[in-house]
């Protein structure tokens, strides 16, 4: 039995929601959340949450992953030849 291969077509968006973001692929399927709590990350010492800025930064780099796997695979299809 063959299974199908899932894409998650490029360009990954970050979308801002309450808490946090998401990283949606173009068709809108819903691919990674990322969850902030800046009033706690104070009275926890930081440990515990990460702060808006951190999961805005995470959510970002998820997003890029497209272009990253692009790159690489154009990188290995060069050093083939």
């Amino acid at each position: 039995m063959t299974e199908k291969v899932r894409r998650f077509p490029a360009p990954w968006r970050v979308e801002t929601i309450p808490g946090g973001f998401k990283v949606t692929d173009a068709n809108g399927l819903r691919l990674a959340y990322v969850y902030a709590r800046d009033d706690l990350a104070e009275r926890t010492q930081g440990n515990e949450w990460l702060t808006t800025d951190e999961a805005r930064r995470i959510a970002a780099g998820i997003a890029r992953l497209p272009e990253l796997m692009t790159s690489e695979q154009k990188k290995a299809a060069q050093d083939e030849t």
